[in-house]
Formats: structure tokens, C-alpha cells, sequence
């Protein structure tokens, strides 16, 4: 094949191109946001395949979430009730943990709102401690009393230190501990015991939001 055959063959093709210009413009513009949106799907599914190897890392292989919906966060806030004790005594269960997520008053001098809350129970507290979010102050000591844990947004908003009291409900709870913003927990978070928070709402024993099951490793 001659030099002079190639070039004939490129001048025939943009010959073409030039009569048909709304079609080759067309043509070139779909394949174009084709190849965009194939890049688009794998990125995706590359990131999603990143965010879960990650959540199965921090929560390790044998784990297993317990939730009525989909969503399987610690914010989760579709309710159910299940019986975690019934659970725990089923074989191969080493221990379960249970998370209630609700929205209350929060209110302390001035200052007032609804904010989200979480209430855990003690096994979270002592089985599950790599899920909690870094401690600026004080420490995570839910298990006795009107205590409560709040993040450090929600502090600075609301200008409290440690040992001072805020109302959730309208009921006074004393700051043990100030804990760093964790992107997997919403803005302005407060965290208490389980039972506090289901006394607050006057819910059932059983009432969660996510239940977590640690399993007997093989």
C-alpha cells in the first residue's frame, strides 16, 4: 500500500466527513459521552468497591449488621425490635451491640434546638470501642447515670466543657466527654446510654436502630 493510496484514502474520508458534518458531529459527540460514561461506571464502581472493603476493615469479616432498611450506618433511623439476648444465645454469636438513633431537644442557657442522638448500649461500649470516634476530652462513661458524650461542633455551638450539664428532653445530662467530628456520624451529634435514650422516648427494651452481631471466628 503507496504513500499516495493512504493519502487518497484520508482525503475520501474527510471528503465524506465534510458533506455529512451534522452526522459526523453526531457520531463523534456519542462516542465521545460513551466512553465519558463508561469511565464514569468503573470510577464508581471502584469507589464503591473502596468505601466497603473499608467499612468490612473497620468492622472485620466477622461481623454481621442487623438493620430494618437499607441503611446500615451508625445513622441509620429506621426502628424494629428484636430480642439481642435470645440472639447472643445462639451458637457460633460471641456478642452483640445495639444502636438507637432518634432526634431531640437539645437545650442549654440560650441556646436551643433538635439535634440528632445515638444511644449504645454497655457491650457496644466494651466490644466495639473501634467504632467510636476520637476523644478530645473526657471519656466514654455512659454505663451509670444521666451522662452524655457530644461532639466537638456541637460543644463550640453551644459553648460547654466537660462537667457541665445540658437538657435532652428536659432532662439534665452531665458532658463526660467531647469526641472529634467522625464523617460516618451526622453534625452536632449527642451520644448516651441505650436505656436513657429509650426512657427518653419511652420506647421498648427492644427498640433499635442497628444491631451489630460478632460471630465465632472459624
Amino acid at each position: 500500500m503507496t504513500r499516495g493510496y493512504i493519502a487518497r484514502l484520508l482525503f475520501l474520508a474527510l471528503r465524506d466527513l465534510g458533506r455529512t458534518k451534522l452526522r459526523s458531529t453526531l457520531t463523534v459527540l456519542g462516542m465521545a459521552v460513551g466512553f465519558a460514561a463508561l469511565v464514569a461506571l468503573i470510577t464508581l464502581g471502584e469507589g464503591v468497591k473502596r468505601q466497603i472493603d473499608q467499612q468490612f476493615q473497620r468492622l472485620g469479616y466477622d461481623s454481621v449488621i442487623i438493620s430494618a432498611g437499607t441503611q446500615v450506618s451508625p445513622n441509620a433511623t429506621e426502628e424494629f425490635q428484636i430480642d439481642l439476648d435470645r440472639l447472643q444465645a445462639v451458637e457460633g454469636v460471641r456478642y452483640t451491640a445495639a444502636v438507637l438513633n432518634e432526634v431531640a431537644t437539645i437545650e442549654a442557657g440560650s441556646t436551643k434546638g433538635f439535634f440528632p442522638i445515638i444511644g449504645i448500649d454497655s457491650e457496644w461500649l466494651s466490644d466495639f470501642s473501634e467504632f467510636f470516634p476520637e476523644v478530645v476530652e473526657g471519656s466514654w462513661s455512659l454505663e451509670v447515670g444521666e451522662r452524655v458524650m457530644i461532639d466537638k461542633d456541637l460543644a463550640v455551638m453551644f459553648n460547654l466543657n466537660l462537667g457541665e450539664e445540658l437538657l435532652i428532653e428536659q432532662r439534665p445530662f452531665t458532658i463526660v466527654g467531647i469526641f472529634k467530628r467522625d464523617p460516618a456520624i451526622a453534625t452536632n451529634t449527642t451520644v448516651i446510654s441505650l436505656g436513657n435514650l429509650q426512657a427518653l422516648f419511652d420506647l421498648p427494651p427492644n427498640t433499635l436502630s442497628l444491631g451489630l452481631v460478632k460471630v465465632q471466628s472459624q
